[in-house]
């Protein structure tokens, strides 16, 4: 059970340690890396059922905290200065 627990809270550490690399993330980094996180944990869900009611709460907050970044003007901003510095 603890060996679960530690691969389940592997996946958002390795999220943030990815994240907190950059100097300054930036929202257009960090809402691709939550989908990753998303669909990691999903996979989690099917290979540990026992957790699967707390692995779904800890992916139910990041898609509420992704779609509230997605709606707000900052993260529009973002996108666009980004794809401006990639070109």
């Amino acid at each position: 059970m603890l060996t679960d627990l530690h691969e389940i809270l592997k996946l958002p550490h390795a999220t943030q340690e990815l994240l907190s690399a950059e100097k300054t993330p930036t929202l257009s980094f960090a809402l691709p890396t939550f989908e990753i996180l998303v669909d990691s944990l999903l996979q989690k869900q099917k290979v540990i059922p026992e957790l699967s009611h707390f692995i779904g709460v800890g992916i139910s907050k990041i898609i509420e905290y992704s779609r509230k970044c997605r709606q707000s003007r900052i993260y529009a901003l973002a996108l666009s200065l980004w794809s401006v510095s990639a070109l």
